[in-house]
């Protein structure tokens, strides 16, 4: 066969190839991670129960926690990162009273105001127990970049009402 009349086969396996391949990563399963079970769609899909199952630290995140705090009307579940100053405190002292005043900043998605009323619970519930705390809004996809990427000293993960 001449070169010029490959072309054209090759082109349309190359086109095939591509598309099956890139059809079968829309199927492969997603891992939970700590930001994107925080939406009300996972909740809604599966529960807290079902976040926890499938919720994994990547293997390298030995610098994280989950903790959890049971107030008077609720128990929040935070994710806290110990390599910073607010997250070490947190950590160290399980949510109890400080006099130090460790520097916490807790980032959360402006765009869902439900978990943006939980995030403001949860700092100034910090803020009661001596932390300096600062809550600092972003867009969803610059919050999940800030989480994934480690900077912040505290997450909420969920705010569940107590019986």
């Amino acid at each position: 066969m001449k070169p010029r009349k490959l072309i054209a086969p090759l082109t349309i396996f190359f086109i095939f190839l591509s598309g099956f391949f890139l059809q079968t990563i829309n199927f492969l399963e997603v891992k939970t991670d700590a930001v994107s079970s925080a939406t009300k769609s996972d909740y809604e899909s599966g529960g807290y129960d079902h976040f926890l199952q499938k919720f994994q630290l990547p293997p390298a995140a030995n610098n994280y926690e989950i903790l959890s705090l049971h107030e008077k009307e609720a128990v929040y579940t935070v994710l806290v990162n110990t390599e910073k100053e607010g997250g070490a405190s947190a950590s160290e002292y399980m949510g109890a009273k400080v006099t130090i005043h460790p520097k916490m900043i807790i980032p959360y998605d402006k765009e869902d105001a439900a978990y943006t009323a939980h995030a403001e619970e949860i700092a100034a519930l910090f803020k009661e127990k001596g932390y300096a705390v600062e809550t600092r809004p972003y867009d969803t996809l610059m919050f999940r970049s800030l989480v994934h990427s480690g900077r912040f000293d505290l997450v909420l993960l969920e705010k569940r009402v107590s019986p």
